[in-house]
């Protein structure tokens, strides 16, 4: 006995040093998604997963498992050389990547797999704060630095409960992607500059994802301090800019700071300083006012397709961290527009689950789902149908053998033949109602800012299959009217959300398919100009919503010679910013929208020569009934596609939730207001041809219904001012006054 245990303990003393250098198992260790583990559901997002045990030679591949938003499941996969690089690099036997994906409706779960081989070795469940993720209407602020007391913010927020934003917080820069794209259900991004060092912390990459968030449409809001002053000068911030910057100086007065927050503060020796900006080319949203009248404190203007922010101040100075008026402060400037909050309150009291929407988008959608050559076969006609075939099987074969003086023996026959003929009849009528081939239906507004030279296609597709079959599809830019830089385009497919409880929604408690093979979802792409999914299954006569975006800057882009003119009006010329013609046009700038039949490359129309027309009664339809001026209800269930997309293009503009009731805020990003109120003119013109190609299997496919939109934010020079002649003396824009009675009528 004593021997044997002598023996097993030796053997153990033998083992061991090989047991200690055996390599670790590979295995997720942890997964982080999104900011703080939240996400909104309907939008690409982060998730961070650390690995162990893998090697340069374990030829791994790590996936994300979720669902769309018809309970599908969808395999979204990582770029590729992504893990055997970072095994090639990383340090002990422990690294951390970065996989996008989209995140589904609220209650489904999704999964991180780990596949060695082509076998799955290791997955982990992805957990989002408060068990499951935010509503896709919902907006989700993100906070970089310093908190700013952003908390004390946030509940000052006058908004109803499923309005109020949500707060995220970053700590470490590490946490950050090192792509716009997971940036995209990002509604702001408040970015303290306060601390010294941040801008050095951040990667290249990690500035240019922010910079390409934000010229893309996102919103970027900077607390600069005098730690920033430098740091501001050098790309791609310096570009971002509404204004110019330049070293700071002490606070002077205290006037504007107590009347936007309505709260008294006490200032000592030690003055927060003020970072001075000039040249501001948005609009001045607080000044010091007292002494230091018309110095900015907080300016906001258009930058690219998004908008940013700067804030003058150190909020986190002593002073102004202890400041009673900080929280209402913030709370204010975070503010979109003065009436944003009644607009809130007043969708969220409408209901129309009858429907299946609340969101415009979904009426969108709704519009698209309507393909003009496959026909709904009603229950009626159905009903009619097995009514004469009963008729026939039954009294009508009695007397028809009666008749003839048949044997009774002929019904073997005739029944089944009459079923056979039935049978031929309702695959024929099927064939004829539904088709034979998959159909599409595809609307696309490219986005174009001249100033930044960058472009943003967004697509809706809806594909129809008359059987069920599995497709390959796949989306790419093809002879645009413009020059893409290709290095810079970037791309996506996946699919389409629908707001809302409804049938098909992102918070609607819908069984997953757990019987459905899934379907692959590639990467946001980076080295290739194609956006695809493989073996996408659709059931027959079934319909499917696809959602596409890419992003480029490009060269070509022609802008246009246009100034303010009296009385708000547009002045100068306008022609075809791009190399062809565009038809239909509206150039709309302030309350003004001007339309033009056709806009030609090179050959300016004079803005003097046409008639101005007021927006809101424009898009609202106004007509004057009695001595009033009536506006045209919406009718939330019209399919007129023109009409839908105008209205979530200039949505804020004409005060789009009490007119449609109906919230536009899952695709935000399409309306334009903010161009308009940051002084900018948008143009919007019809395109002939696509210009974002479609393939089935790797075959072009010829849309249904197509509709291409061009629109560009173009930049209005200011209001020149006059010189009398007997005096010399200049009269400027803001000192003129209007005479309403010369203003144009809608």
């Amino acid at each position: 006995m004593r021997f044997c245990l002598l023996a097993i303990t030796l053997l153990l003393f033998a083992v061991a040093p090989a047991l200690a250098d055996a390599p670790q198992q590979v295995a997720i260790s942890s997964v982080a998604v999104g900011f703080e583990g939240q996400a909104k559901a309907g939008f690409l997002t982060p998730v961070r997963v650390t690995i162990q045990g893998l090697t340069e030679a374990s030829e791994a591949e790590l996936r994300v498992r979720g669902v769309d938003g018809d309970a599908v499941p969808v395999i979204y996969q990582a770029g590729e050389g992504n893990l055997s690089q970072l095994a090639a690099s990383a340090t002990g036997q422990e690294l951390t990547t970065t996989i996008y994906f989209k995140v589904g409706p609220q209650p489904t779960p999704a999964t991180v797999e780990l596949l060695v081989q082509g076998k799955i070795v290791s997955e982990k469940a992805i957990s989002f704060r408060g068990g499951k993720p935010l509503a896709a209407t919902r907006e989700l602020v993100l906070t970089i630095g310093s908190p700013l007391g952003m908390e004390e913010a946030q509940k000052l927020s006058p908004r109803s409960e499923d309005s109020a934003y949500a707060l995220a917080r970053v700590e470490s820069v590490d946490e950050l992607p090192d792509q716009a794209w997971g940036f995209e259900g990002i509604d702001a991004i408040l970015l303290s500059t306060s601390e010294k060092g941040l801008f050095a912390k951040l990667t290249t990459q990690q500035q240019q994802a922010i910079a390409d968030y934000t010229l893309g449409g996102g919103r970027l809001i900077l607390s600069a301090g005098s730690a920033a002053s430098d740091a501001l000068q050098n790309e791609p911030w310096k570009s971002l800019l509404p204004c110019q910057t330049a070293p700071g100086t002490p606070l002077r007065d205290r006037v504007g700071l107590e009347t936007l927050s309505g709260s008294q503060l006490t200032l000592g020796a030690d003055r927060p300083e003020v970072l001075a900006l000039t040249n501001v080319g948005g609009r001045i949203e607080l000044d010091e006012g007292g002494v230091a009248a018309g110095r900015p404190l907080a300016v906001r203007g258009p930058s690219g397709l998004g908008e940013v922010q700067v804030i003058a101040i150190e909020l986190d100075h002593p002073s102004i961290a202890t400041w009673k008026g900080r929280s209402r402060l913030l709370a204010a400037l975070m503010q979109r527009t003065r009436d944003q909050q009644q607009q809130d309150r007043d969708v969220s009291r409408r209901t129309v689950n009858h429907l299946g929407f609340t969101d415009l988008v979904g009426q969108l959608r709704a519009a698209l789902d309507q393909f003009s050559d496959v026909t709904l076969v009603n229950f009626t006609t159905v009903a009619v149908l097995t009514l004469v075939y009963l008729l026939i099987i039954g009294p009508g074969d009695y007397f028809f053998v009666s008749g003839l003086g048949l044997p009774r023996w002929i019904t073997w026959i005739s029944f089944p033949t009459t079923t056979l003929l039935f049978c031929l009849l309702g695959w024929y009528l099927g064939l004829a109602a539904h088709g034979t081939e998959p159909k599409l239906n595809h609307v696309e507004l490219i986005d174009i800012d001249p100033t930044t030279s960058t472009i943003r296609s967004t697509s809706w597709i809806h594909l129809y299959t008359p059987q069920s079959e599995r497709l390959s599809l796949s989306l790419e830019p093809q002879s645009p009217p413009f020059q893409l830089q290709n290095e810079t385009l970037r791309g996506t497919l996946d699919f389409q959300g629908l707001p809302g409880d409804g049938l098909g929604g992102l918070s609607s408690r819908q069984v997953q398919l757990a019987d459905v093979e899934p379907y692959f979802a590639s990467p946001p792409s980076v080295t290739t100009h194609s956006s695809r999914l493989e073996q996408l299954p659709l059931q027959s006569a079934s319909s499917k919503s696809i959602s596409g975006r890419w992003t480029a800057k490009a060269t070509g882009v022609s802008k246009c010679d246009l100034r303010m003119g009296q009385y708000g009006l547009l002045a100068g010329t306008v022609s075809s910013p791009i190399d062809v013609q565009l038809s239909q046009c509206l150039l709309v700038y302030g309350e003004w929208l001007y339309r033009i039949d056709k806009l030609s490359p090179g050959q300016p129309v004079s803005i003097d020569r046409i008639s101005p027309l007021n927006l809101e009664a424009r898009l609202t339809q106004k007509m004057v009934v009695g001595e009033k001026d009536v506006s045209t209800p919406w009718n939330q269930q019209s399919t007129d596609l023109p009409r839908i997309l105008q209205m979530m293009m200039f949505y804020d503009s004409v005060r789009g939730a009490n007119y449609t009731g109906l919230s536009h805020r899952y695709q935000t990003n399409i309306d334009f207001t903010n161009h308009l109120r940051g002084g900018r003119a948008v143009l919007v013109g019809n395109l002939d041809s696509p210009v974002s190609t479609i393939k089935i299997d790797d075959q072009p496919i010829v849309a249904t219904k197509s509709i291409t939109l061009i629109r560009v934010v173009l930049p209005v020079a200011p209001l020149e001012p006059k010189t009398t002649a007997a005096s010399g003396i200049r009269e400027s824009s803001s000192t003129t006054t209007t005479d309403r009675s010369e203003e144009p009528s809608s």
